[in-house]
């Protein structure tokens, strides 16, 4: 419903009338009681417009033509929600033309047509739950109107009472299997996820493909599906309930915006963009305008797919991280900063290694990396630290006395969730330090923390949102740090001092956006600068480089990694040594490998010979129990095809370690 008339020449604000009209109407349901009302008060709905003036007479007119139009559309409780029509003794001077619009408007243009379905969106914000579980019984109320309330009620905070208006559409036996039946059902969906329902989500998307047939219905259940299945990394079930929505409502106009959707998930823009197109003609032909959803966002995704998901999971979040986006832009040419080192004196020996924060974003290698002792004696030499360039560190003063937020805890890839970053007054605040400080883009711990509030926002992990935002980031700390060791070779950069925290840091982050991207030879090149910097390594990214080196056959490279680590305990480099060795012919080496490895985490040969193991429980921290079963199911998840396609490597671990029992 339009919020005027103005574009027709005739500047009423309809929404405010029909509401305030409900109101009037259910306070007596008479009509001549209404009429006056609307006279008395109708110079009050009056939207302001250039050169339109109306005389008291005008008014009345106005008045006498809105105030009939509404009532026959109007339904009325004491009617059993029927319409009541104008009799002619109400109105003994009969029906005259609405005023003419004003100079300025077309003259051939006409009030909108208003409809019992207009009325019933506004009566449907005013009954009683009662009156309107009655209604929607005996099928008085039009679908779209529920829809439509619905959606509105949800918008304001109010979905208990968006249930009472959709609840009763879907109880058994489902008689209404038609396109607005399936708009019901997504905005029903979407009161679920408001309030946390997801068991009860879950049961009613399913008892619709279970019970009802191919329809419209069946397919937007079909498509909630596809999206809940993406939501979850799920891709291929995703796409088997795309193709069955498809085949359920083919001419589904919102079909193009899940394919696209899907296509951005598997991290192909460029396929994305092509069926966009594609889609764009089918919308067009169908009639739709430019404007119009769906065809506004695919016209958006067809010239610049990253954009325009970026924009959309922008405007989802309400407008978070837009300014942040926009200073990155301004900001992506300044050139390297020149950060110097300085001594910190020696590092203590036999510090174990901490372990494991990244872990759970390392794909299933995160969980159980860093677990495992260093080896006892640290390197010789002075620990060197980072040191901003003159100026940097004051911005970083200021920056920390705004944004408030923390560094997280050790290694963990989660930072404090207090203060809120997003709330609009603090993004305000920061964003705007950001706006005037473009020098705040070469302070690496300034970077570290916008990395961090962006693991914060609504949105956060969406790959269109990593991609514009944390990637910027990212680059620039693997720039400087590229350009710290082409200045020094040797350069190491330890955790244990602070200030280099924020670029290893930054650098394990950037390890895992590879990996999310399917980048693979990326994120090993920026483990192995990780590793090189930080040969402590309490991220674990060695695992990753050792299994990776082992995936693709890679054996002396794997080796010499897990040869730096003697005292390890990660299954990647115990195992990942005896399989290296093996592969390599080098079979008494292998055998005591494996000895070795099988004695400190015996659980990992039964998972891994085994042709079929049970799942176990996992913590829900995402903590694994080193030498656990989760542990050991974790590496055979990962590795196991490997070791099945080295010929008899699984068969020589089962002899082994049988003839050792272990």
């Amino acid at each position: 419903m339009d919020s005027s008339w103005e574009e027709y020449g005739f500047p009423v604000d309809m929404h405010r009338l029909l509401d305030d009209a409900v109101q009037e109407i259910l306070r007596h349901e008479d009509y001549g009681q209404f009429q006056a009302w609307l006279r008395a008060g109708i110079a009050g709905y009056l939207a302001p417009m250039e050169g339109a003036v109306y005389a008291p007479e005008e008014l009345k007119e106005m008045a006498a033509q809105l105030g009939r139009l509404i009532w026959e559309q109007m339904p009325l409780p004491s009617r059993d929600f029927q319409t009541a029509p104008v009799t002619p003794c109400l109105e003994p001077s009969g029906p005259r033309p609405l005023p003419e619009p004003p100079p300025e408007a077309d003259p051939e243009a006409e009030p909108p047509f208003l409809d019992s379905q207009d009325c019933w969106f506004y009566l449907l914000f005013h009954l009683p739950a009662a009156s309107i579980q009655q209604a929607v019984a005996a099928e008085r109320v039009p679908l779209g109107a529920l829809a439509d309330a619905a959606m509105e009620l949800l918008h304001d905070g109010r979905p208990e009472k968006a249930l009472v208006l959709l609840e009763p559409l879907f109880e058994d036996p489902i008689r209404d299997h038609s396109a607005v039946a399936g708009d019901a059902l997504d905005v029903l969906l979407n009161v679920y996820d408001d309030l946390d329902w997801g068991a009860k989500k879950q049961r009613l998307i399913r008892r619709i493909l279970d019970a009802v047939p191919r329809s419209p219905l069946r397919a937007a259940a079909y498509q909630r599906l596809a999206s809940i299945y993406m939501d979850d990394g799920d891709t291929f079930s995703a796409w088997e309930a795309f193709r069955q929505a498809q085949r359920d409502d083919p001419d589904e106009p919102s079909l193009g915006s899940l394919e696209v959707h899907l296509l951005m998930a598997d991290n192909q823009p460029e396929q994305a963009r092509e069926r966009a197109r594609f889609w764009i003609k089918r919308l067009e032909r169908l009639g739709f305008q430019p404007e119009e959803p769906p065809l506004d966002f695919l016209l958006q995704v067809a010239a610049d797919p990253q954009a325009a998901f970026t924009d959309l999971s922008i405007e989802m979040a309400g407008g978070a991280g837009m300014r942040l986006l926009e200073w990155l832009r301004q900001v992506a040419a300044r050139p390297l900063p020149a950060y110097r080192l300085r001594g910190l004196g020696h590092p203590p020996a036999g510090r174990p290694a901490t372990g494991g924060g990244l872990v759970r974003q390392l794909k299933g290698l995160a969980r159980r990396v860093g677990q495992g002792r260093l080896p006892s004696e640290a390197p010789p030499g002075q620990m060197l630290a980072l040191e901003a360039p003159p100026g940097i560190r004051e911005v970083e003063v200021g920056w920390q006395a705004i944004l408030g937020l923390g560094k997280p805890a050790g290694i963990s890839p989660e930072p404090p969730v207090d203060p809120d970053p997003w709330d609009p007054d603090r993004e305000d605040a920061w964003a705007g330090f950001l706006e005037a400080h473009a020098e705040a883009f070469d302070s690496l711990d300034i970077l570290d923390d916008l990395a961090n509030v962006l693991v914060l926002h609504p949105q956060g992990g969406v790959a269109c949102l990593e991609q514009a935002i944390l990637a910027p980031l990212l680059f620039r700390a693997r720039d400087l740090a590229q350009a710290l060791l082409a200045e020094r070779d040797d350069l190491e950069l330890p955790w244990l001092a602070p200030d280099n925290r924020p670029l290893l840091r930054l650098l394990a982050r950037l390890v895992t956006f590879f990996l999310h991207e399917n980048e693979e030879e990326e994120a090993m090149a920026t483990a192995a600068i990780l590793l090189r910097l930080n040969p402590e390594d309490q991220h674990g990214v060695r695992a990753l480089l050792v299994n990776l080196h082992l995936r693709h056959g890679a054996d002396g490279e794997a080796l010499a990694i897990c040869q730096r680590f003697p005292e390890d305990v990660l299954p990647d480099t115990l195992y990942g040594q005896a399989l290296a060795l093996f592969r390599q012919g080098r079979q008494d080496e292998a055998d005591a490998a494996l000895t070795h490895a099988a004695e400190a985490l015996p659980r990992v040969t039964r998972f891994l010979t085994a042709e079929r193991v049970k799942e176990p429980r996992f913590d829900d921290s995402g903590t694994v129990e080193p030498g656990g079963d989760d542990q050991a199911y974790l590496y055979r998840e990962d590795m196991r095809d490997v070791w099945q396609a080295t010929p008899g490597a699984i068969d020589w671990v089962r002899k082994l370690t049988r003839r050792q029992r272990y």
